[in-house]
């Protein structure tokens, strides 16, 4: 599995680099075989009243060349970066969930005829 981390320098620090690894180990762990590419991007802009936000991006590539792609926009990175790998957790969890039922059903059917 790659990983990719992209942002800024003034957002850029060592200690988030550090926060999102720990996270990809922490929440991605047990996908791992499942797991080609992470790709983390952080920008900042500002929204609509004027204020600075950080959008975090989490794009994982499946084995199967299917690609989730979580966004998450706060005005503390940290915060951003939890949530956005947090969504992307979940659904992986629940893509690969929906393949093993997939495939169940298709080996009883095939088991069957």
């Amino acid at each position: 599995m790659t990983f990719n981390f992209q942002a800024n320098a003034a957002i850029a620090t060592g200690a988030l680099r550090r926060s999102a690894e720990a996270l990809r180990r922490f929440l991605f762990g047990r996908y791992d075989r499942h797991i080609n590419d992470v790709r983390v991007s952080i920008t900042d802009h500002r929204n609509r009243y004027g204020a600075a936000q950080l959008c975090c991006q989490v794009e994982v590539m499946l084995d199967n060349h299917v690609s989730v792609i979580t966004r998450q926009t706060d005005s503390d990175a940290e915060q951003a970066l939890k949530a956005a790998f947090s969504k992307a957790a979940r659904t992986i969890a629940q893509r690969l969930r929906r393949r093993r039922r997939l495939h169940g059903r298709l080996e009883a059917q095939l088991a069957a005829s």
